[in-house]
């Protein structure tokens, strides 16, 4: 019997994800609620260094995200996302612990390597324990119980920040080192169990997945175009991220009006609320999305993607050239509800094509190529917002996100291919 299989029980499969979902949610939002504020008010980085913290951390992304699902696929993905938790709370506690760019990059660095251990691992592990099937409405279930616990986070980092900025993301990382002792209780691994085997042969079988992952996206068109899509997105994503908070504070200082509510609850207390606006409508969108969008169709899921990514652009680009800030939000918060929605369809959509002894690896491609995207993207929008200013920087953030909605109608002219030759053509 494989060890695996010996292992003490657990919680069922389907529990111990939600459970994963709802603790990584919780404390994720406990500390990036504020990050930002932090490294603005307390760090003092500029636009530039606020930039360049992310790129640090798409770095390790970009370095260790295959590496690391070839180890999920070739001998724990149980473990890899053990390990992965325990890294990105050291992380979160480090950069609280010392607000300088220095440390700050070395957290990055820190959590960027822990999250390739997590992302791939814990998508592959759930579908190998509860099946195909299942896994597109767990990812679906999933994202929507991490929406509900990050309004807990949301409200813990505002009830903490306003005793200090550094607090919030301390008791981020503090949460994910105790998530990590209570998920290795938890989780069991009972679907993939690889032979034992020694030193020699693992290595060999780290280079057979590596190998097998990228013949199968090579080999598979759906593959190579959310791939392509994936390195879009990505050069995108990091400005926006790394910048909006950045935008907002700009903004009410260039028109010397304070923005909506900070003389009663404060700068944190606002930048609460707006978080937690967004995940209401977030969730929201996600459960309209669970009930109208089959995760399991090709075609269906790549339409929905193709509409939201478009929208998405529309309101980057408004977001960026708002002249009042309340239209500003407005965009922020359909952004943001695009992308919380956008996440677990994407993934449910590689998942179609995803074969069982390859699946962590196809991921941590997905996510290696997005990180990709914002190494290439994010320093040089960085330095256009430095130079030319915010506004032309999010512009530029939505004309990226043009060849993935492109891309995605590429997809869909092939509904022809699919209905002659079976959904195994688009494989």
């Amino acid at each position: 019997m494989p060890a695996s299989n010996r292992r003490r029980a657990g919680l069922p499969a389907s529990a111990a994800y939600l459970l994963y979902a709802a603790g990584s949610a919780l404390f994720f939002a406990s500390y990036s609620t504020l990050a930002n504020v932090y490294r603005i008010r307390v760090a003092h980085l500029d636009a530039l260094q606020l930039v360049l913290v992310g790129t640090a951390l798409e770095l390790a992304v970009f370095l260790f995200e295959v590496p690391t699902g070839v180890l999920a696929d070739s001998v724990s993905r149980r473990l890899s996302v053990l390990v992965g938790l325990a890294l990105t709370g050291a992380g979160y506690v480090l950069e609280g612990a010392l607000p300088l760019f220095g440390t700050i990059v070395l957290a990055q660095l820190l959590w960027g390597v822990g999250s390739t251990f997590e992302s791939g691992a814990v998508d592959a592990w759930v579908t190998d324990e509860i099946g195909e099937e299942r896994a597109a409405a767990a990812f679906m279930r999933a994202a929507q119980v991490g929406q509900l616990a990050s309004l807990g986070g949301i409200v813990l980092a505002s009830l903490l920040g306003r005793a200090g900025l550094a607090w919030p993301l301390l008791a981020g990382g503090m949460g994910f080192l105790v998530l990590t002792a209570v998920l290795g209780v938890a989780m069991t691994e009972t679907g993939f169990a690889p032979p034992p085997h020694r030193a020699p042969a693992a290595a060999w079988r780290l280079r057979r997945t590596f190998v097998a992952g990228l013949r199968a996206a090579r080999a598979r068109p759906v593959i190579r175009w959310i791939l392509v899509i994936a390195l879009f997105v990505g050069a995108a994503s990091e400005v926006f991220d790394r910048l909006w908070q950045a935008r907002l504070l700009h903004h009410a200082a260039v028109v010397q009006r304070p923005l909506p509510l900070t003389g009663s609850i404060g700068l944190s207390g606002f930048f609460g609320v707006v978080a937690a606006v967004a995940m209401l409508l977030s969730l929201a969108g996600t459960e309209f999305a669970r009930r109208r969008v089959d995760a399991t169709d090709h075609v269906a899921t790549a339409r929905a993607l193709m509409m939201l990514t478009a929208g998405l652009s529309l309101s980057v680009a408004g977001f960026g050239v708002f002249g009042d800030v309340r239209v500003g939000l407005t965009c922020y918060f359909v952004a943001i509800m695009i992308r919380r929605v956008n996440a677990p369809l994407t993934r449910a959509w590689l998942n179609q094509s995803a074969t069982a002894d390859v699946r962590a690896t196809l991921f941590s491609f997905a996510n290696q190529v997005d990180a990709l995207g914002q190494i290439a993207g994010g320093p040089l929008l960085g330095v256009l917002a430095l130079k030319a200013g915010m506004p032309w920087a999010f512009a530029a953030c939505a004309g990226l996100l043009v060849p993935a909605v492109l891309v995605y109608g590429r997809t869909l002219r092939l509904r022809s291919l699919v209905a002659v030759a079976g959904e195994d053509a688009l494989r």
